[in-house]
């Protein structure tokens, strides 16, 4: 696993008050599978086309409302080597 940073590149009203938030991040492992996005003690797993690294990962994730990310905000991503496991839910995750 590797510890990454991903940007709120764009949000929007999503089901029941909760905002379905863009990311971008940088892939920091060669083909990665999974990565989970971490926001204090909410994280999703969001599964990965095993893109080179280096890479510009852009995903969509169902993020509950108390969060309320913004624009520009900066969260922690993990990236997961091949046949790692995340452990995370991946409800609401798409990419």
């Amino acid at each position: 696993m590797q510890i990454g940073e991903a940007v709120v590149s764009g949000a929007s009203p999503g089901p029941e008050g909760a905002q379905e938030v863009e990311f971008k991040a940088v892939c920091s492992v060669e083909n990665s599978e999974r990565l989970n996005v971490i926001a204090g003690e909410w994280r999703a797993a969001v599964t990965l086309d095993r893109p080179p690294r280096g890479a510009l990962c852009q995903f969509k994730v169902l993020v509950p409302a108390h969060l309320q990310l913004r624009l520009g905000d900066n969260v922690v991503v993990e990236f997961f080597y091949p046949g790692e496991q995340s452990g995370a839910d991946v409800t609401g995750a798409q990419h």
